[in-house]
């Protein structure tokens, strides 16, 4: 081994202490061998980890202190000596604050302006901005990816998941409602990598939708017309271009005396009316039991008769039971489905249905959606950053030729940089909406057109 000696392993006051090699079995941390401070910085780090264990993630100043003793006991055992005091403090606050709560991504998190965080290796952190585009390039990194996947256990173990080689792959909500990806290193060839899809801390309004250029002034009126006239609508969109965000603030502009149930595979919305259930799928366990699929809670919330049903993503089952519910009387229902455009969101809404239901096909879905599903919204997330309402599109059934007949009643025009009309919102919608209890003088002063009869009584 040459001038390199080995420290053997042992056990003292519940640290384990791992192999390390010491040059010239020098333990001076000076300014002049920052390798050193380095490779100290990691071994501490990475025993403290292995003690306190999920412990971590709980932010409090008598875990801080604890902490800090623990790492100036573990120095003083192993004869550390330093250049000066100030290193010693500096090093034992730097691995404190990079171990409790959120570790080395706490900045990070706490930066309101950052929309989600990249781990594509544990010493590249890559970060993307609300309403930029692009991911850009951090100096944050984990010292080695033994600490990432300490961090992740630690993340993890409060909410009862894990990942190992038998479960490669976990999507879990976080107790603040961020949305977290990892996959390991015996899938990802990058080593362990994970996403966190930050929950937003300021409560995205209507407003503020106008601000952040997704709608303006007539489609924000026109959305409320929606809501109040109880249009099934399906939000459709690709990743990460606002679907969920958006279903939040429809949900915000429904009457607080209407009783909202919401469904969700990780709870995200949030809903400011005082009425509310809200439910979240149960995974399996570790041993494959314990499982409560949404499509199973569907099935029971459907007994409840809620005025507004809400599953906030289908991807499923729950897709099939969803559109059934819109045929025996649901009215107002909303959901959400990944599809880039209308036409795509009706297929695969149809195509998720047949999957659930062995009696019918996914062609005879696409007949059945015109019949229950009203409204498509669709949603694209720009290269400028910006989420934009794209079209609004009515969905209704063509007795005629026995087909569902899909309609674009607004679109955003990238040319013109504005919403234009396209056709008028049909007349059986618009029955449907008066039914609910729209006002004839609100449709006609909307911006937007409507078939609606002339002489049609205001007190309908």
């Amino acid at each position: 081994m040459g001038s390199y000696l080995i420290k053997k392993m042992f056990q003292n006051n519940g640290l384990k202490f791992i192999p390390q090699l010491v040059k010239n079995n020098e333990k001076f941390i000076h300014t002049a061998y920052p390798e050193r401070l380095s490779n100290l910085n990691v071994l501490i780090r990475e025993n403290i980890s292995r003690h306190f264990g999920n412990r971590l993630l709980h932010k409090d100043e008598h875990l801080k202190k604890e902490i800090q003793l623990e790492i100036d006991k573990f120095i003083t055992l192993n004869e550390y000596k330093f250049e000066g005091y100030h290193i010693k403090k500096k090093l034992i606050q730097e691995i404190t604050n990079s171990l409790v709560g959120w570790g080395v991504l706490e900045p990070l998190i706490n930066d309101e302006s950052i929309q989600e965080i990249a781990v594509i290796k544990y010493n590249h952190i890559i970060i993307k901005k609300m309403f930029e585009s692009g991911w850009l390039d951090t100096d944050i990194k984990f010292q080695s990816e033994y600490e990432a996947k300490i961090f992740v256990d630690n993340i993890l173990s409060p909410i009862g998941r894990r990942v190992d080689k038998l479960n490669p792959i976990e999507d879990a909500r976080l107790s603040d409602g961020s949305r977290l990806a990892i996959s390991l290193v015996d899938i990802s060839l990058n080593g362990l990598s994970f996403n966190i899809r930050k929950f937003p801390k300021e409560e995205i309004t209507i407003d503020k939708l106008i601000k952040y250029q997704t709608i303006d002034e007539n489609i924000a009126e026109f959305l409320h017309l929606i809501v109040k006239g109880k249009l099934n609508t399906m939000i459709s969109g690709g990743t990460a271009s606002g679907k969920t965000t958006f279903l939040n603030i429809l949900l915000n502009l429904v009457d607080e005396k209407e009783l909202i149930i919401t469904l969700e595979d990780n709870a995200e919305l949030q809903i400011k009316q005082p009425l509310k259930l809200q439910f979240e799928q149960r995974k399996a366990n570790i041993e494959g039991k314990g499982e409560v699929s949404l499509d199973y809670i569907l099935k029971h919330v459907l007994r409840r008769t809620p005025d507004r049903l809400v599953v906030g993503e289908i991807r499923g089952n729950e897709a099939s039971t969803l559109m059934n519910a819109m045929a025996t009387g649901h009215d107002g229902v909303m959901s959400s489905v990944h599809a880039d455009d209308p036409h795509t969101c009706w297929t695969r809404t149809s195509q998720l249905a047949s999957k659930g239901d062995r009696q019918s096909t996914a062609e005879e879905y696409q007949r059945f959606f015109g019949q229950r599903v009203n409204l498509i919204i669709q949603l694209k997330n720009l290269n400028t950053g910006v989420k934009k309402l794209t079209h609004i599109t009515a969905s209704i059934f063509d007795y005629k030729n026995n087909t569902t007949k899909l309609i674009d009643i607004i679109k955003w025009d990238f040319d013109k940089s504005k919403f234009i009309q396209i056709n008028p919102l049909p007349k059986i919608l618009v029955e449907k909406m008066l039914n609910n209890g729209v006002k004839v003088k609100k449709i006609k002063n909307s911006f937007f057109r409507f078939d609606l009869n002339e002489g049609e009584e205001d007190e309908k």
